[in-house]
């Protein structure tokens, strides 16, 4: 306390400065107009930075929750599509009402880890057994194909890449609807190549190919990618065709898992084949 009070004594004049300085600018900021108004100003601008700053702040803190939201929406949102419901309902010579019922249902998850340089690449999301997620799952992002799930704890799942060696993906191309494989020979994440499409098909660069629907891991009309380039080996009757893929593994943030509802059913009844 003593120490506290020495140091008032020894700066008094600078305090008592300062304390004239604040009365004599409170007075000249109360009695003209102008200067009161640019005070006002300046401190609401000043005050305004600083909360604008807080504002952006918080925002940046809160990213991970908005896009953990947005991807919930999205999820639901492709589940609500129309092309993810089958039409039940036997029509005879009368017209009736459409039955639908969903055949396809989408949950988001977080990617957590990814490669795309390895001749095998994989992803691991934050989704598991618990949430539902199963073996042979397709996993898709807005923009196209991602892979298909291969092994599930309680609440992971690691996801085979289209960019791995042995991944074989059901596409077709859009508009002729001929069918084909999708398979990754390496190297560039940002291609892949299609076979098994008849060479008397007519193609152009630039279609698209999208997924079949003729397995019970992918819908039908799922956006792969598009084609650069194709060519006919010499002595086939199939084109070799090079697309430029439509998801960016690169840069996988979130992703949808796809659960076919009759998936089952579909395979126990193919299985009576074998």
């Amino acid at each position: 306390m003593r120490n506290l009070l020495s140091f008032f004594i020894r700066y008094n004049s600078f305090f008592i400065f300062f304390a004239l300085e604040v009365v004599c600018l409170a007075s000249v900021f109360r009695l003209n107009y102008y200067h009161k108004v640019s005070f006002v100003s300046a401190s609401n601008d000043f005050t305004g930075g600083i909360y604008s700053s807080y504002s952006g702040f918080t925002d940046y803190l809160r990213l991970a929750d908005v896009n953990d939201s947005l991807a919930r929406e999205n999820a639901l949102l492709r589940s609500q599509l129309q092309s993810n419901y089958w039409d039940t309902e036997v029509k005879k010579d009368v017209a009736c009402d459409v039955n639908m019922v969903q055949a396809y249902q989408f949950f988001d998850a977080k990617v957590i880890s990814n490669s795309t340089t390895s001749a095998s690449n994989y992803l691991v999301i934050n989704k598991g057994s618990k949430h539902g997620v199963k073996p042979n799952m397709g996993v898709v992002v807005p923009k196209g194909v991602v892979g298909i799930v291969m092994d599930v704890s309680e609440n992971f799942a690691t996801i085979m890449s289209v960019l791995h060696k042995d991944s074989k993906v059901s596409v077709k191309l859009k508009g002729p609807g001929n069918s084909g494989s999708l398979t990754w020979p390496g190297g560039d994440s940002r291609y892949a190549v299609v076979k098994n499409v008849p060479v008397h098909v007519n193609i152009q660069p630039g279609d698209t190919i999208v997924t079949s629907g003729y397995s019970s891991i992918f819908p039908e009309n799922i956006m792969v990618g598009t084609i650069e380039s194709f060519e006919s080996p010499s002595g086939s009757n199939f084109y070799e065709i090079s697309i430029k893929l439509a998801t960016d593994f690169e840069t996988l943030e979130y992703v949808d898992v796809v659960n076919y509802l009759f998936s089952k059913e579909q395979q126990e009844l193919e299985g009576q084949r074998k």
